[in-house]
Parts: structure tokens; sequence; C-alpha cells
């Protein structure tokens, strides 16, 4: 996952608006991914009765949090 330039030496540089745009595309692409490994890993774990996707949930939990922190400016100080 790429991580976006934190405090002031990322936020105040003229490409700030371009680096926060491509770190919200692979956010989303990583979340898009974790949800779809979840609802298909979830689908096992009824029919198969296979484990839960714990994993999964937590890379899903993180990238929520993330993109939760990134669009209330947490990470720009």
């Amino acid at each position: 996952m790429l991580l976006p330039l934190v405090g002031p030496a990322g936020s105040k540089v003229e490409h700030a608006s371009e680096n926060e745009m491509i770190f919200l595309s692979w956010l989303g692409i990583t979340l898009l991914l974790s949800v779809a490994s979840v609802l298909s890993r979830w689908e096992r774990v009824r029919k198969e009765n296979e484990p839960r996707p714990i994993y999964s949930l937590l890379l899903c939990i993180t990238c929520i949090i993330t993109l939760i922190i990134q669009l209330t400016g947490g990470f720009s100080i």
C-alpha cells in the first residue's frame, strides 16, 4: 500500500493534490479488493464451514480507517 507524504513536508508542496489523488485511488483499489475477498471468502465459510477471513477483515478495516483519516485531513497535520 502506498503512503502519502505526511506533515508539513507533504502537505505544503505544489504537487500535494496529485499525491493525494494517487493515494486515494490506490486506497480505493485496495479497499475494493479486500471487500471482494471478504465477501467471496465468507461464502466459503457458509457453504463449506471454512475458517473465517480474519486477515481480510483486518485489511478491510485498516483501509476504512486510513480512508477516514485521509478524508478528514489527519495526515496533513
